[in-house]
């Protein structure tokens, strides 16, 4: 009994460890934006350049991105969570401290290219603990994330509203980040070797035969496509919601700050419940599911003449999506002969939606009205349900450490 309870006890703590990492990345991208407005002001770049050092910070997470891949093959998941989160904790502080455009952007460069390196080394070990499991438990990873995000909004917002400097608010922002980070990292590099079969990203890849090698790229990029869908989706409701409730239906600033809240809690919420559907209904059933539901919520959204109708339309339209994008990469570990570098792929691809998705939208409301250009996130979850199978999983047996443990933990 006590060979069971042992590497079940260590799985528990692993989880927990790499939920904590969710937490802090949530927490420093929460801490960053909710500061934009006193950094905008403090360094006096103009919307357009602010812009601009947006896309930097975009940038260098790809850049981080697409080589965390080798570099999880080299020191695995554990090693690279560890020093993607303490030096992304580090570079929190420069572009909160920073008094000029030149600082701002190399710092929002740098935390972008760090961001991206614990991105991917978290939903790798993420991908690794639901294998190892037996049962999905991605979504509530990333419902870890949406907590992180709503308490680096609370915190960030009651240091600007105490008045403090930029220097203790990035001291906050900096060691509150770190000091989770060093109280996850004995659970993640201790318990990643105490778990039986280890993380999979030491393991060899098994598409040797370039014909099996390319089909599993057609099926890396078409979850990266649905990935891209999903996550313009969700940055509709991020960048576009309150906007849309102030010019369509003349609400004022905080009713229409209410309707992201909303579109939050509910996706939180849904993501915290998405597992246990994931198992009783199966992966494809809950993203058609929650694709559906997500389609009658922003449709909800688009024909609403009333502001309390429009908010359960956002309510719907987040708890269909809260486990769309985690159930897209939960898909792509578990492809045959999956590497951390298929991951970072797809990941790279949603992230490059969360960039250029908003964007579309903007550039749309120079053709047409925003209410009528909020359809376009309506058009992408129909390009969704259609390529839903693509997230189907290979039939094949579990690993025999999780057939001997029925249990959960």
């Amino acid at each position: 009994m006590t060979g069971r309870l042992e590497p079940r006890t260590a799985l528990a703590r692993i989880r927990i460890a790499v939920s904590v990492l969710f937490v802090t990345y949530g927490l420093a991208v929460s801490s960053w934006a909710v500061h934009i407005p006193a950094i905008q002001d403090r360094t006096g770049v103009s919307a357009a350049m602010l812009g601009t050092m947006l896309l930097l910070l975009g940038a260098g997470a790809l850049a981080g991105m697409q080589v965390a891949g080798p570099l999880i093959g080299r020191i695995g998941a554990p090693r690279l969570g560890v020093v993607g989160g303490l030096t992304a904790s580090a570079a929190l502080s420069v572009p909160l401290t920073a008094t000029n455009p030149l600082v701002l952007g190399t710092g929002l460069f740098i935390f972008g290219v760090t961001g991206g390196l614990l991105d991917i080394a978290m939903n790798a070990h993420a991908v690794y603990v639901e294998r190892v499991y037996g049962r999905a438990v991605m979504s509530s990873f990333h419902g870890a994330f949406s907590i992180g995000n709503v308490a680096g909004a609370a915190s960030g917002t009651a240091l600007i509203a105490l008045g403090a400097d930029p220097i203790t608010s990035a001291l906050v922002a900096t060691l509150a980040c770190a000091a989770l980070i060093l109280a996850a990292s004995p659970w993640l590099l201790r318990g990643a070797h105490a778990v039986p079969g280890r993380s999979e990203s030491r393991q060899p890849a098994h598409d040797a035969v370039p014909t099996r090698a390319l089909g599993k790229l057609r099926r890396v990029l078409t979850l990266g496509t649905l990935a891209f869908l999903y996550f313009v989706c969700e940055g509709a409701a991020t960048d576009w919601s309150g906007l849309h409730a102030r010019q369509h239906l003349g609400a004022d600033g905080t009713a229409s700050a209410a309707t992201f809240a909303v579109f939050v809690i509910c996706m939180t919420i849904g993501r915290f419940t998405a597992d246990r559907l994931t198992d009783a209904l199966g992966a494809l059933r809950l993203l058609r599911a929650g694709t559906i539901l997500a389609i009658a919520g922003i449709t909800v959204v688009l024909v609403s003449p009333y502001l309390s109708l429009t908010y359960v339309g956002w309510a719907v339209y987040g708890l269909g999506l809260a486990g769309c994008v985690p159930l897209v990469f939960s898909a792509t570990g578990s492809l045959p002969g999956s590497t951390p570098t298929d991951l970072s792929r797809v990941v790279g691809m949603a992230y490059v939606a969360m960039l250029a998705g908003p964007s579309v939208i903007g550039w749309a409301t120079r053709i047409v009205p925003l209410s009528a250009a909020m359809g376009i996130p309506l058009i992408a979850l129909g390009v969704c349900l259609t390529m839903s199978r693509a997230i189907r999983q290979p039939s094949s047996a579990p690993p025999t450490d999780v057939r001997q443990r029925s249990g959960s933990v």
